[in-house]
């Protein structure tokens, strides 16, 4: 609110940019999005945590809210512990995916990175 009565954007910018890179939300830390089936979301969390151990902070896996023709959906947050590049997290999340796809299992999985809606 400061920043509008001071019209001063390039200030709010900065301190809003650094509020993020201590709450470790994006565009300051690269994240990912996986929801789907419960079932689907629950073994890809398993796979993250084999695959990337402590260096991959986890926050779900929780409900989604859905419309009554929906079935029910669950979303995990990944984002990293250290200094992950982007790349190195897309990377996990595209083997991800593609395991899921290739082994042909159950259940609907989506992979997003850096969305937009965290923002």
């Amino acid at each position: 609110m400061q920043a509008m009565v001071r019209n001063d954007p390039v200030g709010w910018a900065t301190r809003e940019l650094a509020d993020r890179r201590e709450a470790h939300f994006p565009p300051a830390v690269p994240c990912g999005i996986v929801d789907g089936d419960p079932k689907a979301v629950a073994t890809a969390a398993q796979r993250l945590r084999e695959w990337f151990g402590t260096d991959l902070e986890m926050l779900g896996p929780a409900p989604q809210p859905r419309r009554a023709s929906e079935s029910e959906r669950d979303r995990i947050i990944v984002r990293p512990r250290g200094t992950m590049p982007l790349a190195e997290l897309s990377q996990g999340l595209f083997r991800l995916r593609s395991k899921h796809t290739m082994s042909r299992e159950p259940g609907s999985l989506r992979v997003v990175i850096d969305p937009a809606n965290l923002l």
